[in-house]
Order: structure tokens, then sequence, then C-alpha cells
């Protein structure tokens, strides 16, 4: 079993979202021992990262006085009112509301135990959600269509 560093929840070794809370698992860093020339040490080096390349998807801000607004999206991206990367100033909302990742060639959404939940296309998300072309997000009274460009 994993312990999730968000919740402390235990899960299933190799799962790559909290059963709990919905954050992804830090996966155990794959090392590489390296000795040197004298065999006196032992040093463990973190296997590179490869850089995944993510199709362009934005959010479209579909309410309020600053409706139109478009926000780009990244691997992973925190919604809410306060200390976030895409922040909303909506009193329904809750500071740290929601999760976008991309993980596994799509874009996830995932509810951070919100008080007002979060919803796709009027739908109340439980679990993790894979977002599509055209969903409707919506969060406290924030509406939000999510656009994927599938041309790339």
């Amino acid at each position: 079993m994993e312990k999730c560093s968000n919740c402390g929840a235990e899960n299933p070794v190799g799962a790559e979202l909290c059963q709990q809370c919905g954050v992804e698992i830090m996966a155990i860093a794959q090392t590489t021992p390296e000795i040197d020339l004298f065999g006196a040490t032992m040093v463990d080096m973190e296997a590179p990262e490869l850089e995944e390349t993510i199709p362009t998807a934005s959010l479209t801000l579909k309410s309020g006085r600053f409706s139109g607004r478009v926000y780009p999206l990244k691997k992973n991206q925190t919604l809410g009112r306060e200390k976030c990367e895409i922040i909303l100033r909506d009193s329904h909302m809750s500071r740290q509301h929601a999760n976008i990742k991309y993980l596994d060639g799509k874009f996830l959404l995932i509810d951070l135990g919100s008080a007002n939940h979060t919803f796709v296309n009027d739908e109340m998300v439980q679990a993790p959600r894979t977002l599509q072309d055209g969903d409707v997000i919506s969060m406290g009274n924030t509406d939000l269509l999510f656009n994927l460009d599938e041309a790339e």
C-alpha cells in the first residue's frame, strides 16, 4: 500500500490517483545506482523525467463580468478563489475548489472536497472525470467551457 501525501489514505501500490481525495500519488522515484571507481560509496540518482507534450486546451469563462476570458491549461492546475493557478472570484467557490491535470492522454477534473461541489454538464463530480471538448464545468456560481484543440 502507498500512502497519499495529501490526505494520508492508503492506496494500492501502482495507483495513479488517490481513491480518497483524487490527488496524484507521487510515484517512488526510479533510481539508478552509481558506484565510484574506488567502490567506496553508492549514490542513488533519480531517473530523468520525460516531458510529455500536451494538446492545446483552455477554459472559457461563461458567466460573470469577465465572461469570455480564456484560461490556457497546463499539465496540472488548481482552480479556486485563493492560492491557485486559476483564481476565480466567486464567494460560493472553495479556496482550492478543483484540479485539472493532464494524465495518460486525458484531461481529468478532480473535485478537491469543495463545499458546493463541482459539476460537469450538470452532473456532480464524485471521482476524477475525463473532460471532453465542449463540457461545461460549474463551480459555485461560475460556469467554464472546456475547449480541446484535437488537431495537434
